[in-house]
C-alpha cells in the first residue's frame, strides 16, 4: 500500500513530535536522578547534627521547634555578652563600684562564666551558620523538587495526550468528513 503525501506528512510530523518528546523526558528523568543524588547529599549534611543536643544545651523544653529558636537564642547570648562587658568596662574604669552593681554581677555570674559565655557563644554562632546553610539547602532542594513536580506533571500530560491530538488532526485532515475536503 502506497502512502500518499499528506500521510507521509503525518507520519513526519508524529515522528518529529515523539523524538522531541522522547529528548525531553530522557531530559527530565536525569534531571530528577541529580534532584535525588542532591536530596542524599543534603540529607547526609543534615544527618551531621544532633538537633536534640542543641535542643537540650538552649534549654528548650519537648515539643518546642529547635531550628526556630537557635536565632533568638544566639542573639539573647549576644545581648547578654555585650552586657557584661559593659559592665566589666565600667569596673575597670573605676564607675561602677565594688558595693553596687559589679558585686551582684560577680555573685551572679562567677568569673569562669564568662569565658563559658564566649565560647557557647561562639559554638552556637558556628551551628547557627550551619544551620542556615542546611536550611537554605533544604529550601533550595523544596524549590527544586517542586518544579520538577511541575514540569514532570505538565510533561506528562502533553507526552500523553499530545500524540492523541496529532493523530487526531492527522486524521481529520486525512478523512474529511462527507461533503468536506481537506484544507
Amino acid at each position: 500500500m502506497k502512502a500518499d503525501g499528506k500521510t507521509a506528512e503525518s507520519h513526519a510530523c508524529l515522528d518529529a513530535q515523539l523524538l522531541k518528546t522522547t529528548g525531553e523526558n530522557e531530559r527530565l528523568q536525569s534531571e530528577i536522578a541529580d534532584l535525588k543524588r542532591w536530596k542524599e547529599d543534603s540529607l547526609a549534611v543534615e544527618n551531621q547534627w544532633d538537633v536534640q543536643a542543641v535542643g537540650n544545651e538552649i534549654g528548650l523544653s519537648l515539643g518546642k521547634h529547635i531550628r526556630q529558636a537557635i536565632l533568638p537564642f544566639i542573639k539573647s547570648l549576644k545581648q547578654r555578652l555585650a552586657d557584661a562587658e559593659d559592665l566589666l568596662r565600667d569596673i575597670r574604669d573605676g564607675q561602677v563600684n565594688s558595693e553596687d552593681e559589679a558585686d551582684k554581677f560577680l555573685r551572679d555570674h562567677k568569673p569562669s562564666c564568662y569565658a563559658k559565655l564566649e565560647r557557647r557563644l561562639a559554638e552556637s554562632e558556628a551551628t547557627a551558620g550551619k544551620l542556615r546553610e542546611v536550611l537554605e539547602m533544604c529550601q533550595n532542594t523544596a524549590v527544586a523538587m517542586a518544579d520538577a513536580v511541575r514540569m514532570k506533571l505538565r510533561d506528562s500530560v502533553i507526552i500523553s495526550e499530545g500524540p492523541l491530538r496529532i493523530r487526531d488532526a492527522a486524521s481529520a485532515a486525512l478523512n474529511p468528513p462527507a461533503g468536506k475536503e481537506s484544507p
